[in-house]
């Protein structure tokens, strides 16, 4: 039982990569710098709580595709205010930009965070449902 267990966790530490999420401009010379210390894996804000792109996530994206990084994922703050586009259409718009501006990801991540959301559980179900449902036939044709 300890062998497989230490096993297992070997194969676990070997397989781990290191990572960030973040919002803040990376230039190039900024991945290949990261990439030298042993990052491999970012994630980069593509749609912003208030309705809008982050051009900054697109243009990161971009930039750490340029310097060889291949573990790419964006990552959605959904906008919740009662003028902000339905779910699905917050998604579609972030998948046009996504491929009209070649930025390359693996994955499109939802940042669900606590607040703002309503008390209306059934409502705030089906609102993420619908950005996920978007998110999915996403990677099932861009991939």
């Amino acid at each position: 039982m300890l062998r497989s267990s230490l096993i297992l966790a070997l194969v676990l530490a070997v397989s781990a990569k290191t990572g960030f999420d973040g919002i803040q401009s990376i230039s190039e010379a900024g991945f290949k710098c990261l990439k030298s210390h042993g990052y491999d894996f970012f994630i980069a804000r593509i749609w912003e709580s208030s309705g809008n792109f982050d051009n900054t996530g697109y243009q990161n994206i971009k930039n750490a595709r340029n310097t060889g990084w291949t573990d790419i994922d964006g990552y959605v703050f959904p906008c919740l205010a009662s003028n902000c586009a339905p779910p699905a259409n917050q998604v579609e718009a972030v998948i046009n930009k996504l491929k009209s501006t070649g930025a390359k990801v693996n994955y499109v991540w939802l940042d669900i965070e606590i607040y703002h959301w309503s008390a209306d559980h059934a409502h705030n179900r089906n609102f993420i449902t619908a950005m996920v449902n978007e998110i999915e036939v996403f990677l099932s044709e861009y991939q």
